[in-house]
């Protein structure tokens, strides 16, 4: 029991030691990230929490947001303080506070989303990562909106969508449309909302995702809905419902299907809604 007990404190001295030393405590993912962080050096291996970061986030952002802290504790090591002000370790410590600011708004952290959004910000100054910079804007955005700060939320999207205009970028303009569509429809501004969603559905079909256009149907028939264009809301229902099944997306044809029985209730169709 005592050389249990031994060994137990020489494991916790060490952890200390290691946190003293600014080194990263890494944790387990699998065998191969695992190969990936050893094997990596210098930039490299922040590069590489990042990698695992962004790998992360869709299904694991506690995972990510392991791996995005891990990274930034790598970076700001007093071993790296003379490198900082190089432009590819700012740029590396942006990307990686963006990534961490997401996990965090997927966990409903919100004030320390902000924080690492307005972080990465910081590291971007005086940078050309212009893209980035307007990822960033979205995600702030996401956040202002999270705490029903709308003025602030579209001050922001508004900036991203300035910085992706400039870059051309179709797909990341039509995402900021149905930002700032579902932000309008949540202030009872239907004519904006109904613009938005219009043109996002535009940019969706010319890029063939399907999902994103079901989707924004579903927003434009609830839409409808809401100011009682009852015919134009069963049609964009109905083309959301056509396209969600080619796509066996079950949860998004409840919710079509759900809009859809709404206003036949409204109808009084109640053999219909049933």
């Amino acid at each position: 029991m005592k050389k249990q007990n031994l060994y137990i404190y020489h494991i916790l001295s060490f952890c200390i030691l290691i946190l003293a030393a600014g080194i990263p405590i890494i944790l387990h993912g699998s065998p191969q990230n695992d190969r990936r962080l050893a094997e990596a050096t210098g930039i490299d291996k922040g590069d590489a929490f990042y990698t695992l970061a962004k790998e992360a986030i869709g299904q694991d952002p506690e995972k990510s947001l392991q791996y995005a802290g891990s990274g930034i504790r790598f970076l700001m090591a007093p071993e790296w303080q003379h490198r900082r002000s190089l432009r590819n370790v700012r740029q590396l410590l942006a990307k990686l506070h963006h990534i961490r600011g997401k996990a965090l708004l997927k966990l409903s952290r919100l004030e320390q989303a902000m924080v690492s959004q307005r972080s990465a910000l910081s590291f971007l100054e005086e940078s050309d990562e212009e893209r980035l910079t307007g990822l960033v804007y979205i995600e702030l955005g996401k956040i202002f909106f999270a705490i029903s700060d709308t003025d602030t939320a579209l001050k922001y999207y508004r900036e991203g969508e300035r910085i992706f205009i400039v870059l051309q970028d179709d797909r990341e303009l039509a995402e900021i449309h149905n930002r700032i569509g579902v932000l309008y429809f949540h202030l009872a501004r239907y004519d904006k909302a109904l613009e938005r969603f219009l043109k996002a559905v535009e940019v969706f079909e010319a890029l063939g995702n399907q999902k994103r256009m079901a989707n924004l149907l579903n927003n434009i028939g609830a839409i409808h809905l809401k100011i009682r264009n009852n015919t134009e809301a069963a049609q964009y229902f109905s083309r959301s419902i056509s396209i969600k099944r080619k796509l066996n997306d079950n949860p998004g044809i409840g919710r079509s299907f759900n809009n859809l029985a709404s206003l036949y209730l409204e109808q009084r169709q109640y053999d219909t809604a049933l």
